[in-house]
């Protein structure tokens, strides 16, 4: 599946200090932050959401999928990074990113009844932390060929970011 050039899109949003853009959220897509995972103290780089794309009917044609590519910190994407979708109390599912330079970098399919979220966990011998993109879903109405009941698909993108550092508060000297 071929899509526009969300990625460069999502990166110079990056660069100008914004929010990771995120027209998803209409669909309930939120994205938990670093803020809110658990990052152990030595940790340097973390796996940033820098884009949720809901596709259009046209992008999506009918399929009912999540796609997603993983960048390093140039933008580049990382071939043979893996990907991890969470679905309620089942097992985890993992996808490899392994596509084509044109299209995105792996899809997992998603069903109606799914309730998802999708995070990096690369590398497999000591995964990052890793902010997610929860509450995808497939069960939305009917929109336009291609988006309909059961049939919505969202790109999301991970960029590999440095940790922000943690400021010590400051003290007021003049008590």
């Amino acid at each position: 599946m071929g899509l526009p050039d969300y990625n460069r899109q999502f990166l110079e949003k990056v660069k100008r200090g914004e929010p990771a853009f995120n027209n998803a959220s209409k669909y309930g897509v939120d994205i938990t932050e670093l803020s809110g995972t658990s990052v152990p103290l030595n940790a340097k780089q973390y796996w940033r959401v820098i884009g949720v794309h809901h596709l259009t009917g046209s992008e999506n044609m009918g399929n009912h999928h999540v796609y997603a590519d993983v960048l390093d910190g140039d933008g580049r994407r990382i071939n043979n990074s893996r990907l991890v979708l969470r679905q309620g109390t089942s097992p985890p599912l993992y996808a490899v990113v392994d596509k084509p330079a044109n299209e995105a970098g792996t899809n997992i399919p998603l069903w109606s009844s799914t309730r998802a979220s999708v995070g990096v966990e690369y590398p497999a011998n000591n995964p990052l932390p890793t902010e997610m993109a929860n509450n995808i879903r497939t069960d939305h109405a009917d929109e336009e060929i291609g988006n309909t009941w059961g049939h919505h698909s969202f790109y999301v993108v991970f960029q590999l970011t440095t940790v922000p550092e943690q400021k010590d508060e400051e003290v007021d000297v003049n008590v």
